[in-house]
């Protein structure tokens, strides 16, 4: 293959690729049980800051491995920093993709870790 046809066919793969990722910001999140008429995050423990990822590749059109959804990346991120809520949290998606050859995906989770349950509940 001539040079000129390898770099034609770079471009075209490098002009074809498509990537983007999205951000959404709350303030508290969490899938656990939580009074709320007892929160109050100043009187709670210390909060720990925790970032948790998952990712896909994609072959062609098909997923190789599973993604994960958010409830089980935020059930991730609360077991890892033993809390009951995520404070300050940024979910990020994001992916890019080669046009039926080969891409990724995923989730990624930050914040701060907060325990507002004490340890006999």
């Amino acid at each position: 293959m001539g040079t000129k046809r390898l770099l034609t066919l770079a471009l075209l793969i490098f002009a074809t690729t498509v990537g983007c990722s999205s951000q959404q910001h709350y303030t508290v999140l969490s899938n656990r049980l939580v009074r709320t008429s007892d929160f109050n995050l100043d009187d709670s423990a210390k909060s720990t800051p925790v970032s948790v990822e998952a990712s896909t590749t994609i072959f062609i059109i098909f997923p190789i491995g599973r993604s994960l959804p958010l409830e089980h990346l935020l059930e991730e991120a609360l077991d890892l920093a033993e809390g009951d809520v995520v404070t300050n949290v940024t979910v990020t998606e994001w992916g890019w993709y080669i046009p039926l050859i080969y891409g990724s995906v995923g989730l990624r989770i930050e914040g701060d870790v907060v325990r507002t349950r004490h340890a006999d509940e």
